[in-house]
């Protein structure tokens, strides 16, 4: 429960980069650990009376719980970059891969890319590609595309082989401006074509795509080799994945001249205010099925696209008694917009390890053991997703696993 990137952990809660737990709770940077509370160890009897006191059935108690938690976690040293088992990275969030720059939530067989996001299962030499791999190599400024080969400006396509420019695609080749085909081959704007007759075109219409270039609205353009313009999006900047990483509001969208959603207004009939929701768990009832609940946030200039509203469902209801959980207060907008806070951005910062010899420059952590440059400052640097504006305190790799591994 309340766990941030922790693996293998048991009847815990409250836990951020602890691996092989079982029986903490508030804890940072264990290694199997058992019986141990926001960092402190105690005998497995001690531990069984003290957790006693951490109802996570009580939303005060969560509220307290979380504020400790918070207070242990910025006090304590964080490794400049989650990388598990990869060579030769640079970003965050990378798992059994190797040689990729810039690159951000990628996992399993990752090889030679760049400016990869949220992609994975044997992806190779590609570029630019956001939710996409699964066996994929060659591919260039695509989106949502798996299992292909050769692929430059292709979204929610599969199986292909050299396409350029399309657009849910399936088991297709040689096809250039196309969508919503499936099991074809030399086509041009969904039109058939011999294998003669496209080859002999493609080298016409990209030199007409750089002699007669794309002009939008705002005079930017647009040639062959550049993917498509914003304007053409079927989403607006608040409807996409970018909004949840680099949230911005309305007029600031505006000036960058992307297109905005303006969300339906929304008049739900509130039935039940956020504050009058009981504290624990164990005294809620089955009619709370039956309300329309307030989010905490109440659209007021949250930025998180907040409904304003929500229901209990009866199997959700199911799991917060059978977990022990209290009640949300915030919609499932809210919810999800306040765990991404958890989540470093996909963005670099340059900066110096925080190790000052004997403790961090901020004075907020003692170090447990000498580290190789002695009392001396670390001289170590690193890019890193966590920016020098934030309060955590950063670690290059020798001093974190000093201290931790």
């Amino acid at each position: 429960k309340f766990a941030y990137f922790s693996d293998g952990s048991l009847d815990s809660a409250f836990l951020f980069n602890c691996l092989g737990c079982s029986n903490c709770f508030g804890c940072v940077n264990l290694r199997n650990q058992k019986y141990c509370i926001f960092n402190k160890q105690y005998s497995k009897e001690e531990y069984q009376k003290e957790i006693q006191k951490w109802d996570l059935g009580d939303y005060k108690i969560v509220q307290k719980a979380e504020q400790e938690f918070m207070k242990l976690f910025y006090k304590t040293p964080k490794h400049f970059a989650n990388i598990i088992n990869s060579t030769n990275v640079i970003g965050d969030n990378i798992k059994n891969s190797r040689n990729c720059k810039i690159c951000f939530s990628v996992f399993n067989g990752v090889e030679n890319c760049k400016y990869i996001f949220y992609s994975g299962l044997l992806l190779k030499d590609s570029y630019d590609v956001t939710l996409g791999g699964d066996t994929s190599e060659l591919l260039y400024q695509a989106t949502g595309s798996t299992r292909c080969q050769k692929a430059f400006f292709v979204r929610a396509s599969s199986n292909l082989v050299d396409v350029e420019y399309s657009e849910n695609l399936y088991n297709c080749s040689n096809c250039f401006g196309c969508a919503k085909l499936r099991h074809k081959k030399y086509c041009i704007l969904n039109k058939q074509y011999s294998k003669e007759e496209y080859k002999k075109l493609i080298p016409k219409i990209k030199e007409h795509m750089m002699n007669v270039p794309y002009k939008d609205k705002d005079g930017r353009i647009y040639k062959y080799g550049d993917y498509f313009p914003p304007e053409h999006s079927m989403w607006a900047y608040n409807e996409s994945l970018i909004q949840q990483y680099f949230p911005l509001k309305k007029e600031e969208v505006k000036k960058c001249n992307f297109s905005w959603h303006n969300p339906p207004e929304r008049d739900y009939q509130i039935t039940l205010k956020t504050k009058d929701l009981p504290n624990h768990i164990k005294d809620v009832d089955d009619s709370v099925l039956n309300e329309i609940i307030e989010c905490e946030h109440n659209g007021k200039e949250c930025n998180q696209q907040c409904s304003t509203a929500f229901r209990i469902l009866p199997n959700e209801l199911q799991f917060y008694r059978q977990m022990n959980i209290t009640l949300p207060r915030l919609c499932p907008n809210c919810r999800h917009y306040e765990r991404l806070k958890k989540i470093n951005p996909p963005k670099l910062w340059h900066r110096k390890c925080m190790c000052n010899g004997v403790e961090s420059y901020n004075k907020e952590y003692k170090n447990t053991i000498k580290h190789s440059h002695g009392d001396s400052p670390c001289m170590n640097e690193f890019e890193t997703a966590i920016s020098d504006e934030r309060r955590e305190i950063v670690y290059c790799k020798k001093c974190y696993q000093a201290e931790f591994v």
